[in-house]
Formats: C-alpha cells, structure tokens, sequence
C-alpha cells in the first residue's frame, strides 16, 4: 500500500497523504480501489489551487458573507404571515452590532435557562433589565422651570420597578 501511494509524493502534499493513509488503516482497501483514491484526492486537490492573479480577495469576502447572509433561512419561519417585515442574516446582525437607534425589526428572542424561566415574576425583571428604556416610558410629566433654567422630570415609580430601575 505505501508503494502505491509513494507514487503521488511530490503530487500530493504530504500531510494529505498522511491523512489518507490513516483513513485507509482503518479500512479494506485493496491496491486497485487505493488508485481510484488517489487519483480522485489529486484531482481534487489540482482543483482547489488558486490560479495566479485570482482576485481572492473577493472569493474570500464571498466565502465568508453568503453563510451569514442565508444563516437565518433555516431557523426563522413565521408560518403563514407572509405580511410581516423581519431584517434577517447579515442586515439583521449589523442592526444589532452597530445598535442602530432605527432599526427594522424592533424584538429579539431570549431563552432562559432553569430556574429563571420557571417564574413568570423573574422573567419579567430580567426583561427590565436588558430592555431599553427611554425617558418617555417612565415619566408621567415634564415642568420647565423658567427660574432655574431647568427641566423637572416626575417619575412613575411603578413603572420604574417594572424596568429594575431606582431614583439615584
């Protein structure tokens, strides 16, 4: 067997043939089907080299977005609301990474693990918690107050304990 694939030395790079042969200890192959793989690992690595002057660059960049362009497809379904606009892949990742102020899709799915997701009470804290809030969600009323060049902010403290939020 190793006369055989001796002969690709030079054809094949070595760690290839290393490989090759450990595959081939762990299985019967006779000398003739051993020639069949050979030649198909050769053709195959000819196959994978880079010609010069390949721009691969932008085979690179390619090779790398349309995984996380379509890695969406197969998780994300919403069955039978064909009107509903969801930004999905790459669109949706860099809406969240550049935490865009506007973003399409204002919702994101968090699961929690046990005990956390037992108690409707705990979940709904740490919904507080990661939650944005905005001013206008907890306030109730806002004074301009002439005198002191200031603007005065009174708080909903319900509203408040529901974001996990205190007064300091």
């Amino acid at each position: 067997m190793d006369d055989v694939i001796n002969q690709y030395k030079g054809l094949i790079p070595d760690p290839l043939l290393d490989k090759l042969r450990e595959e081939i200890s762990k299985r019967k192959v006779n000398s003739k089907d051993l020639g069949k793989i050979l030649d198909e690992l050769k053709r195959t690595y000819e196959l994978s080299k880079i010609h010069p002057g390949e721009s691969i660059g932008v085979v690179t960049a390619e090779s790398f977005g349309e995984p996380s362009t379509q890695m969406t497809l197969n998780v994300f379904h919403f069955a039978g609301v064909a009107e509903m606009s969801v930004s999905l892949g790459l669109p949706r990742l860099i809406e969240i990474f550049d935490a865009r102020e506007k973003i399409k899709t204002p919702m994101m799915n968090v699961y929690l693990n046990s005990p956390y997701n037992k108690d409707p009470l705990r979940v709904r804290k740490i919904a507080g918690i990661i939650k944005e809030v905005k001013l206008k969600d907890i306030a109730t009323n806002f004074y301009i107050n002439i005198q002191k060049f200031q603007v005065e902010v009174l708080l909903n403290k319900k509203k408040m304990k529901l974001f996990s939020l205190d007064e300091k």
